[in-house]
């Protein structure tokens, strides 16, 4: 008994001090709960006769917090918009249980007024004669440039007869714009263009990124079809480094330099915050970025001594969305000191892999693969490698942990993404073309190419990847997928340009330039039977191998249009050493030096602003050269040959300076070529 009566005097208790709260202090109970502003969508109403549209309105408090309430509803016009407790609006009358909506006798409109707490809303509506076609008034050819504005009309029509009968048209007629009310808007890509939906700016579009989209407008469940509405796109890009009229230029490591880019429309207007790409051919050496608060700024920061390209790019479909890329002018970059590095050395026929630091050019510690590789490269960042297999599976080298992984895919590697992320492997017997994760290490699924492909080179801004084989060019967009242009002949090999706009391609009897907006051909050089070609890294157009000579093609993008307009010269140096199997063309860095391995006793070298040439006669006997790698400072070249050894050629003076034994040996422990040279930045 007690102990009920105990609990009797602890509810007694606290019911006293929960009345305690609502009389003094619980008024901060009630301001919480007091509504202070109430919405409604939808927030106008435009509706055919007979119509019925559910409002759903919400209340908040003074603080914008959502609080539970309770609605009462009231129309002005009840003859032509009459509206249930539940909030169920009727162009026209409802029964007496807001069951049966009585079509309306007339068109007209009215104002539903929606309360709670004596706070209201109200939402104008109109009622009108039943609608069946909605269109949009197109808006005027050409575009609108970035944060301008144009007011886009609509139109509605009836099909019904009794309608038009009472406007005197035929069927279909045109509903009075008078009579109709409002249209609701929709942009199908928000970053293009937004419209507005307000009452007072209702239609009024605002050009956003460059690019081109759809718009539609609706009314009372019917749609327009949708009309292009294009924002001007970016039609020139230039950069430039900020306080400075320095271009290349030089600076130490550590050194932070600001690029920016000018960037004008189609209608000759200087655009900012427009979302372009910024690029580096070598970010090891030079890196560079953006914010998303000054995309038009980027920072370029020096972290190793080696000659890197910096370009701009206005790609789809972060920026010209659905239209044409747009490439920037190339800056050269150089950072001062001596390169590190190490060279990776390898054979066809050889399970060894060895590291040679440029520092001591000595044979460090083999890694054992779980198979002879067949192609070799390095990404840009130095931080992992492929080595194609012809079976069991590629191998994906980590430079820093030492390890070798066995993927699902075997093939050749023929190429990497200038960031380093995306490896392209060719299955020529298995007619396929697939891509590696190479951060996830993961394979995707296999493009079918007849015979594979038998080169590839992507654009620096990552965006284009450019392959040639089965007679056709390739051109993969990696947001937007894969075209292709035949070529009528079989290609060799291909290089985009340092800044992005073409790729040229090698073919019997041409050097073609092929746009990378279209595939369209925008120049054509005659070559005899050119093989080998490689981009100019500071944007002077490629060079292409065309036994005995060497082929130089200055190109530089005089329009930025799709496609462009290239002006173009081009030189025909012999490179004296007589016709030879041209292996590997490779250009340094500093865009100084061509090297091309062969099958001769001799190296072939081109200087480009002497544009003469050199043979180098490599030491020891060596009798053929086969693939290489060269310092970022473009000062040291190595060189596998046919002697089994590594040649380091001094760059400055032309000179075999060392052979580095490597000790690669096959199965049997015979000696192995070093057929595989690949350089790692370090």
């Amino acid at each position: 008994m007690e102990r009920f009566a105990s609990r009797l005097f602890v509810s007694y208790v606290i019911i006293l001090v929960a009345l305690s709260l609502v009389a003094c202090g619980g008024s901060q109970f009630a301001e919480a709960n007091k509504v202070a502003k109430v919405t409604v969508a939808p927030a106008t109403l435009s509706m055919n006769k007979g119509d019925v549209v559910q409002l759903t309105p919400v209340a908040v408090d003074a603080s914008d917090a959502q609080v539970l309430a309770q609605f009462s509803y009231t129309s002005n016009n009840p003859e032509v918009l009459s509206v249930s407790t539940a909030g169920n609006v009727c162009a026209g009358k409802w029964d007496a249980n807001f069951i049966v909506c009585t079509p309306a006798a007339t068109v007209g409109s009215a104002e539903v007024t929606i309360t709670s707490q004596s706070v209201s809303t109200k939402v104008p509506g109109v009622v009108h004669e039943h609608v069946d076609i909605v269109s949009v008034i197109p808006p005027p050819a050409g575009c609108i440039s970035a944060k301008e504005t144009q007011q886009l009309t609509a139109k509605a029509f009836s099909k019904d007869a009794a309608a038009c009968a009472r406007l005197n048209a035929t069927v279909p007629c045109e509903l009075p714009a008078a009579t109709l009310g409002q249209f609701t808007w929709t942009s199908t890509d928000l970053d293009v263009v937004t419209i507005d939906n307000t009452v007072e700016k209702s239609g009024l579009a605002t050009a956003g990124i460059p690019g081109r989209t759809t718009v539609y407008a609706a009314l009372s469940s019917n749609h327009s079809p949708s009309v292009n509405f294009t924002t001007c796109p970016v039609a020139s890009l230039a950069i430039t480094v900020k306080d400075s009229t320095a271009a290349p230029f030089t600076v130490e490591k550590a050194t932070t330099k600001v690029i920016e880019a000018t960037a004008i429309d189609s209608k000759n207007k200087t655009l900012d915050n427009v979302p372009i790409s910024w690029s580096s051919s070598q970010p090891f050496a030079m890196s560079i970025t953006s914010s998303s608060a000054t995309p038009q700024t980027g920072s370029a920061t020096a972290n190793a001594a080696g000659t890197s390209t910096l370009v701009a790019s206005c790609v789809p479909s972060t920026c010209n969305r659905n239209l044409d890329p747009v490439f920037s002018n190339p800056i050269i970059a150089t950072i001062s000191g001596t390169a590190a590095g190490t060279v990776y050395v390898g054979s066809t026929s050889s399970t060894k892999l060895i590291p040679v630091d440029v520092a001591t050019n000595t044979a460090g510690t083999a890694i054992t693969l779980p198979r002879a590789p067949n192609s070799i490269l390095i990404n840009r960042q130095g931080t992992k490698g492929i080595l194609g297999a012809d079976a069991d599976g590629i191998m994906l080298l980590d430079t820093a942990l030492v390890t070798v992984q066995t993927l699902g895919v075997s093939g050749r590697v023929v190429a990497f993404s200038y960031d380093g992320s995306i490896a392209v492997i060719s299955n020529a017997a298995a007619n396929s073309v697939t891509f590696i994760d190479v951060p996830k290490g993961s394979v995707s699924p296999a493009l079918s190419i007849p015979g594979g492909i038998k080169a590839a080179e992507f654009t620096p801004d990552n965006r284009y990847l450019f392959m040639v084989g089965n007679n056709r060019l390739y051109v993969l967009n990696l947001l937007t997928g894969l075209t292709d242009q035949p070529l009528g002949a079989t290609p060799s090999g291909v290089a985009s340009l340092a800044n992005g706009p073409a790729a040229y391609v090698t073919i019997p009897g041409a050097i073609q330039a092929r746009a990378t907006c279209n595939g369209t051909v925008v120049d054509t050089q005659t070559a005899a039977n050119p093989t080998l070609v490689a981009a100019i890294p500071n944007g002077d157009g490629v060079l292409a191998y065309d036994s005995p000579n060497i082929v130089h093609v200055s190109s530089v993008n005089a329009t930025q249009t799709c496609p462009p307009t290239l002006t173009e010269s081009s030189n025909t140096v012999d490179l004296l050493g007589g016709s030879v199997s041209a292996r590997q063309l490779l250009v340094t860095p500093d865009s100084k030096f061509a090297f091309i391995t062969n099958d001769s006793a001799k190296l072939l070298s081109y200087d480009l602003s002497a544009k003469t040439a050199k043979t180098i006669t490599l030491a020891a006997g060596a009798a053929e050269s086969y693939t290489q790698g060269v310092t970022l400072d473009g000062k040291t070249l190595y060189v596998g040959a046919k002697d089994g050894t590594l040649h380091r050629i001094d760059v400055a003076t032309l000179a075999d300076v060392q052979q580095i034994i490597v000790g690669l040996t096959k199965a049997d422990n015979t000696a192995a070529v070093p057929d595989l040279v690949a350089m790692r930045n370090k």
